[in-house]
């Protein structure tokens, strides 16, 4: 069904006052919130907000060792403010990154397909490698995967029910590209200095707890063998989510008291931590992650060792670009221990160079793992044709058909 232009017009104006309400509402409480940021960094000291958020399961955010180091929450980046053109912006980020690997994962899906009796579904994974070599190399790989009826099919426990999983190729999806990872790490560990690995999206895996607890404990793991592999040999693993709505530092300023937020309002940390940034590529400190229930499935046996990285996520805000959003980049913790933060930051400025205000690596990985609809329409057509090469009863399912005729 088509919208209707004049009903929703109407329906804005009458709704005018209470969104012009909402959005001056929204603006006091953001500045209240960059007040209580600023009182926080030089009222209290990292012992005090350790001690005052003792007892509190999912704080929020926890601030590093950094907090102390530096002078305010945000990490200042002054080497762009002496960029005055593109020219000057790709000199510094090839010197930054000259014959430093930078790797980009990301992947793509079709979903359970309903217009067949037989359901099919598909994952793509792309994995592009630079080089950042003077002859330009890159290297690519693409991985598939067709998930079959089987494979898609469940039965509900203490019944004979059988329906669709819906989550199962989504995990498929998820553990390929982390294997994928895996996969590089080790081809790269012995390169010097390391490569930076880009995944595109959080290493928290937030969306766990509306899962079953088999569909938890396959992405727990799966990203738990990711960051195993990234600290037992060293290379910087990443996960970079562009314009992040995350709220952690928020929860931390309610859990300490400075701040007491109305109900009706939403806010994110992006909205109150960007007017205290100045300039392109400047950081917070770094956070420990606590607050969901979440960070306690990232375990996992690697290679005939025990990790655990419950407590181990840390998370900053970055700016890459010209509006308020925030990009926000999280690492495991032991590239902070080990020394390689600042190495591992700039390689993320260097591609956000290149790319505009984003890692120009998770560019060409998304390029080269989308799937288009066309490319689905493809998929299915293919499905078709193999079934009747094969001698392999397809039928339509008339209702997801005659949807598809009335929408063309």
């Amino acid at each position: 069904m088509p919208i209707y232009p004049n009903k929703i017009a109407d329906e804005f104006e009458s709704r005018k006052e209470d969104i012009r309400s909402e959005s001056m509402g929204d603006r006091t409480l953001i500045e209240e919130y960059t007040q209580a940021l600023k009182d926080l960094e030089q009222d209290l000291t990292l012992d005090d907000i350790i001690e005052e958020l003792l007892g509190i399961e999912y704080p929020g955010a926890v601030p590093s060792p950094e907090y102390e180091e530096h002078e305010s929450i945000v990490v200042p980046f002054e080497d762009s403010c002496e960029w005055t053109s593109h020219e000057s912006v790709n000199k510094w980020a090839k010197g930054k990154m000259k014959d430093t690997p930078t790797i980009g994962v990301d992947g793509s899906q079709i979903n359970s397909t309903p217009e067949f009796d037989r359901p099919i579904g598909f994952v793509q994974v792309a994995c592009i490698e630079n080089l950042h070599t003077k002859d330009g190399s890159y290297q690519r790989d693409i991985e598939t995967e067709v998930l079959t009826t089987g494979d898609l099919l469940t039965q509900e426990e203490d019944t004979d029910y059988v329906r669709m999983d819906e989550q199962e190729v989504h995990v498929r999806r998820f553990e390929k590209e982390t294997a994928l990872i895996q996969e590089k790490i080790k081809e790269n560990r012995d390169r010097s200095p390391p490569p930076v690995v880009f995944y595109d999206g959080s290493l928290l895996v937030w969306f766990l707890k509306h899962l079953d607890p088999s569909k938890k404990e396959r992405y727990g793991t799966a990203m738990g063998k990711l960051l195993a592999a990234s600290q037992k040999y060293s290379v910087p693993v990443v996960g970079y989510v562009g314009g992040s709505k995350a709220t952690e530092i928020k929860n931390t300023i309610q859990n300490l008291e400075l701040i007491q937020q109305p109900e009706k309002f939403m806010v994110h940390d992006y909205q109150f931590v960007s007017p205290l940034m100045e300039n392109w590529g400047d950081r917070t400190i770094l956070f420990n992650s606590q607050q969901s229930t979440t960070v306690k499935r990232l375990k996992a046996r690697f290679e005939a060792k025990d990790y655990d990285f419950s407590d181990e996520i840390m998370f900053t805000y970055l700016r890459t670009g010209e509006g308020p959003q925030l990009d926000r980049v999280e690492m495991p913790k032991w590239i902070l221990e080990e020394d390689m933060l600042e190495y591992t930051m700039d390689i993320i400025r260097g591609e956000c160079c290149v790319g505009r205000g984003y890692p120009e690596i998770l560019q060409q990985a998304d390029a080269d793992a989308v799937i288009s609809s066309d490319d689905r329409e493809r998929f299915l057509k293919m499905y078709q044709e193999f079934a009747e090469e094969n001698d392999i009863e397809l039928r339509w399912n008339n209702k997801a058909r005659s949807k598809k005729r009335r929408r063309r």
